[in-house]
């Protein structure tokens, strides 16, 4: 008899099977499941399948929830875990104090030095993005090729660009020019009551300026505000200087230029709390005014002192308006004979970072440092995480009997990796408690090394507050996962065994590598400030090739000063405690030298654009230029004003001339219009910087002049140390020949040390930084030193007893501790010699970084380290040997 095939029993939808067994208790699964199979079974006997489908898969969502619900009624899951990791971390960490503290400290002050490194860091890009249209705002400079000499990169550009530049050139949307208070010498402010200020701050601007800079006002309307002649703004503290409590605007300020005063109504007050900018400003006065100071600065073509700047239009082309402009305008200004000019478009957004352009209103910073101090505060922070996972994995004998016991008792890889990492959040949490009580007492010293005026409001912005965050994850899962996933791998079986301990030859040469890692962090540092300090000497103690201590500057801001400047310099030079005096155009440090045409004769040029320094005969004395060759000028020779000239030896070499005295030329100038003075070279002075050491030595022409509106300045040479009484002669003696202007000076050496301020922040900064990151590696180092010491106890007894030394026993302990930093130290010099190379290149002339200074970084490593770990070996090595032996 043939048999009937067997029809298999209805079997429920897969997924929702899947799902009662991924979300049942595992005690009631075998009984739910079972029962809900045969309830399923007899449904399909007793309507269609699809009804039994749909029945079943309720019953299973409705069972879950259900389970959810109880679970979340009667909290015995993850909430309670939870609660048990804090609990164990928390007694963990109470009893291993010493352990606590040092992971502590160290997370507490890197994530303070990073916190105030990332303030600084954001402050410095957030420079000019608060300007409406901000990516579309750029700075018009110009590149200018003289004949046969270097190129000139210019900040500024012509004033008469700006009239047509918006409406010739495509793609300009709006357009403003601003100009510096030097091109009219200086501003000077009078109040009603007739005491002057002389304000250095002060910009003359285009209408269209608010519109393109949002500087926020709290007074006037930023639409009109610089629309008259005559209109004026001033900051807010400016207001409180000159008007005290009173409203500002409406009031009448006079501004005094050469022999006019001008009346400015003050027409809006500009907040001090305003954001960065490239810019810095107390008064803006508007250009209208400007114009009717000087009518024909507005149509000059050759001279380049204003700043113009442009907002593009939506998806115009930075680079084919630079192109356009480029063509178009030296089509047009070449019928009146102006220079060729490559015109450039700089974002404004980048030029506090980017731009180090010649005539910048204000120095600039330079990103490179923002991104130095970025990679050290990520430096700090990592090797804050180092410390911690090098002494949990040293300590990992400590936990291996806890692993092993909880694996025993059913806890999973999963749940000790969540306990491990419970411990590390709460370390991190607690350095990030501890750190943000310590920048409120670091702020102040840190605002005053990195001149900035950072409030502790500025670390509680939004993006700061999510640093903080990312801080805490970041840290907590780099400092924890590996010691969390090196400490649940242990094998009950070996710990309980005992033979844990011969598994821990991977997690040593771990911790080594990591030890080797800090180190060279460390030492990239360490070389860095060391080189960054000698370059900073070197600045200050290098022949300039001039003398520029016990020089005293003041400006000749009037024209009559200017012409009448000989009176003045007489009666300076009948002082006991002046050695000379001298008028010129400019003087080392503050610029004001302009490139003229010269025609030399048996020269290898024709012709060349060359820097002209116009003096008066006692320039060089005044300055103790070392004459190498020929003369010095003569007040004895009138013929010298108009026949005699002075090269640098950079000028002589470029000419070709080995002996240059003698040597005839033709040399343009303007003076009231081009002349051309003919002569012969008396004599040629050793170079001398005229710029910072960024810049190397150009060649300089140097020739008289007569008083005329070219002698900006008189710089003074003093025979003096009592500095108080002689500056109070200088000003009574300026006070007799202008009364009428205040009394202004400088000293050369604070104002050449000046053109550095941007190195020295930078070197003061990473001198700290390195000494706390140096602080947090000895501080693990010492941390795991003790571990390691303690872990050797019983060995270190048998030596004793066996007839070890403590010498002997203290340089087992150290003889690793020594290859690890000298392995650190290989590592970290090709690195650090690479990098600070690449830094100096900033400067014309720098040091060359010698053995010395990395022998000097290698000694106080080694020093530091040692005192470090020797503390902790002395104190193993003195111990009863009784107590070590019987320490298991």
């Amino acid at each position: 008899m043939k048999k009937r095939p067997v029809t298999p029993p209805p079997t429920p939808p897969r997924w929702a099977v899947k799902l009662l067994r991924r979300h049942a208790p595992l005690a009631r699964l075998e009984t739910t499941e079972g029962d809900l199979e045969e309830l399923y079974a007899w449904r399909t006997t007793q309507a269609p399948r699809w009804h039994a489908d749909l029945w079943y898969a309720k019953e299973v969502v409705l069972f879950c929830l259900w389970h959810h619900r109880e679970r979340a009624d009667h909290p015995t899951g993850h909430g309670i875990m939870l609660g048990n990791y804090l609990t164990v971390a928390l007694r963990h960490l109470r009893k291993y104090a010493a352990y606590t503290f040092i992971n502590v400290s160290g997370l507490a002050l890197s994530i303070a030095c990073a916190l105030l490194v990332f303030a600084y860091v954001q402050d410095e890009r957030s420079y000019d993005r608060f300007h409406p249209g901000a990516d579309r705002l750029y700075r018009i400079a110009e590149d200018v090729q003289p004949r046969e000499a270097a190129m000139v990169y210019d900040a500024r550009t012509a004033p008469a660009l700006a009239p047509w530049l918006e409406a010739e050139t495509p793609g300009v949307e709006a357009m403003a020019r601003v100009m510096a208070y030097e091109v009219l010498n200086g501003a000077t402010l009078r109040t009603e009551d007739g005491q002057a200020f002389h304000e250095p701050q002060f910009l003359f601007a285009d209408s269209t300026f608010f519109d393109l800079f949002a500087f926020p006002l709290v007074a006037g309307d930023p639409a009109t505000a610089l629309d008259a002649p005559g209109a004026l703004i001033l900051t807010e503290a400016m207001a409180r200087k000159y008007f005290g409590t009173a409203e500002a605007v409406g009031q009448t300020l006079t501004f005094q230029n050469d022999e006019t005063t001008t009346p400015l109504t003050v027409t809006g007050v500009v907040a001090d709390d305003r954001p960065p900018s490239h810019m810095a400003f107390d008064f803006v006065s508007s250009f209208a005014t400007l114009l009717a100071l000087e009518p024909w600065f507005g149509g000059s073509y050759h001279w380049s002192p204003s700043y113009v700047y442009a907002r593009l239009a939506p998806g115009a082309s930075p680079g084919v308006v630079a192109a356009d402009l480029t063509t178009k305008s030296n089509e047009r200004w070449e019928t009146v004979g102006a220079p060729d000019r490559t015109f450039v478009l700089q974002p404004v957004s980048s030029i506090h970072l980017t731009s180090q352009r010649e005539n910048e209103i204000v120095p600039n910073s330079r990103v490179a440092y923002v991104y130095i101090l970025s990679l050290v505060a990520l430096g700090l922070l990592v090797i804050a995480c180092i410390n911690f996972m090098n002494l949990a994995t040293a300590r990992s004998m400590r936990r291996a009997r806890e692993v092993g016991m909880r694996k025993v008792l059913g806890a999973r890889r999963g749940q000790l990796i969540r306990q491990f990492l419970a411990e590390s959040f709460l370390i991190t949490g607690l350095g990030l408690v501890a750190a943000l009580a310590l920048v409120p007492a670091l702020l102040p010293a840190f605002n005053a090394v990195a001149g900035k005026s950072l409030a502790l409001a500025d670390l509680l912005t939004p993006s700061m507050l999510l640093l903080l965050v990312g801080l805490t994850v970041g840290v907590g899962l780099l400092a924890g996962s590996y010691p969390a996933l090196y400490l649940s791998g242990f094998q009950p079986l070996r710990v309980l065994k005992g033979t844990a301990a011969s598994a821990g030859r991977g997690a040593r040469a771990f911790r080594q590598g990591l030890v080797v890692f800090q180190f060279a962090i460390s030492a990239v540092l360490l070389i860095g400030t060391g080189i960054i300090y000698q370059q900073m000497h070197y600045i200050q103690t290098k022949n300039l090739g001039f003398a520029k201590e016990q020089v005293v500057v003041f400006p000749l801001r009037d024209a009559a000063d200017q012409q009448n400047y000989m009176a003045l310099k007489a009666d300076l030079q009948q002082r006991p405690d002046v050695v000379a005096a001298s008028g010129a155009a400019s003087v080392p440090g503050f610029g004001g030298m302009y490139a003229f045409n010269m025609v030399p004769e048996q020269a290898n040029v024709d012709s060349l654009e060359v820097l002209n320094l116009v003096a008066d005969p006692s320039f060089a004395e005044v300055f103790n230029l070392n004459i190498i060759a020929g003369r010095d000028f003569s007040e004895d020779r009138p013929s010298d004003f108009d026949q005699a000239f002075l090269v640098n030896e950079a000028l002589a070499n470029r000419l070709g001339w080995a002996d240059p005295v003698g040597q005839k030329m033709e040399a343009d100038f303007h003076l009231r219009g081009y002349i051309r003075k003919q002569g012969e070279v008396v004599g040629m002075v050793e170079d001398f910087h005229f710029r910072s050491l960024h810049s190397a030595v150009e060649p300089v022409l140097i020739h008289l002049v007569r008083p005329s509106y070219y002698i900006d300045f008189v710089a003074v040479r003093l025979a003096t140390t009592d500095l108080p009484t002689t500056l109070a002669g200088l000003e009574a003696t300026w006070a007799r020949f202008n009364p009428s202007r205040p009394f202004e000076y400088t000293f050369l050496d604070s104002h050449f040390d000046a053109l550095y301020r941007a190195e020295q922040r930078l070197s003061q900064l990473f001198g700290y930084l390195t000494i706390v990151t140096l602080f947090i590696a000895c501080l693990g180092l010492f941390g795991l030193a003790s571990f390691t010491a303690e872990q050797r106890t019983k060995e270190i007894g048998v030596r004793k007893v066996l007839g070890a030394t403590v010498s002997g026993i203290m340089g087992l302990l150290v003889r690793n501790v020594l290859v690890l930093l000298l392995i650190a130290f290989v590592v970290a010099c090709p690195i650090t010699y690479i990098l600070m190379q690449r830094w100096l290149q900033d400067f014309a002339y720098h040091v060359e970084p010698g053995v010395l200074i990395f022998a000097a970084a290698a000694g106080i490593t080694f020093a530091v380290a040692l005192l470090a770990v020797g503390s902790q070996a002395l104190r193993a090595a003195v111990a009863d040997p009784i107590h070590a032996i019987r320490h298991e």
